[in-house]
């Protein structure tokens, strides 16, 4: 469902949301940037958090930012188009990837100085053929790959949703937007496409396709692997944590 132009355009336009809003203001707050820095973006959907590394080193900032759907990269492209000052496409690069496969083949070890990753990671899927079962392989190996490719203290932000997340918290917390606006029919058609997928993600989870885990567990996780100072909050409603790991 990542690939279907409704579901990319519907996650567009929820990033208007209040609970959204939290999230990327609470991301953007664990994100240090600095001039000059090179950051990789991991599904990048339509370009807020590249807006937020762009503004906040006022240009001087090279990223890559990737993303399975197409339609998703394309609203990036035009978002910055409007935003950004002429030049931009020499500073940054949209890239159609699916990081299930792993970011190795995709670049180099020590490339970035720090990677975001807004609420997609737990999404990295793998099918085991022999046991016929979905497993975390692919999203063990894909936070692996992140520490190998980031330069050494080179800071990860990432956000993941809670175990069991309800989706009406969510739009309870939206109603406002969604009911008082001139565009009221194209906010409850949003509305009924990610209830539509929010169900699609909790089954999906339950099978052990995704990977919505405790953030106590995800702690170790990245302690194994090797990072350090990890940090991390509730936001997005109580729906989602936020961290931050240094390699």
């Amino acid at each position: 469902m990542w690939r279907n132009r409704v579901v990319a355009i519907a996650y567009s336009y929820q990033q208007n949301s209040k609970p959204y809003l939290e999230l990327l203001k609470t991301t953007e707050s664990f994100i240090y940037p600095r001039s000059g820095e090179k950051w990789l973006d991991l599904g990048c959907g339509s370009g807020p958090l590249v807006h937020s590394l762009w503004r906040r080193c006022q240009g001087n900032v090279r990223i890559i930012a990737t993303d399975l759907s197409v339609v998703a990269l394309s609203r990036a492209r035009q978002s910055f188009q409007k935003s950004f000052s002429s030049g931009w496409q020499e500073k940054i690069h949209l890239i159609q990837a699916d990081f299930s496969h792993g970011l190795g083949k995709l670049f180099r070890p020590a490339s970035f100085d720090g990677i975001v990753a807004g609420l997609c990671i737990a999404y990295a899927e793998h099918w085991d053929p022999l046991l016929k079962r979905w497993d975390h392989q692919a999203y063990f190996q894909l936070l692996k790959d992140v520490y190998l490719v980031l330069k050494k203290n080179g800071s990860f932000v990432f956000s993941s949703n809670v175990p069991g997340y309800n989706y009406w918290l969510l739009a309870g917390k939206s109603w406002r937007q969604i009911l008082l606006t001139w565009k009221l029919p194209l906010a409850i058609i949003v509305s009924s496409v990610m209830l539509y997928q929010s169900r699609w993600l909790r089954k999906s989870a339950r099978d052990g396709r995704f990977h919505y885990l405790p953030a106590e567990e995800i702690v170790e996780r990245l302690r194994s692997i090797g990072f350090r100072e990890i940090n991390f909050t509730l936001s997005y409603a109580g729906q989602a944590w936020v961290f931050r790991a240094l390699k």
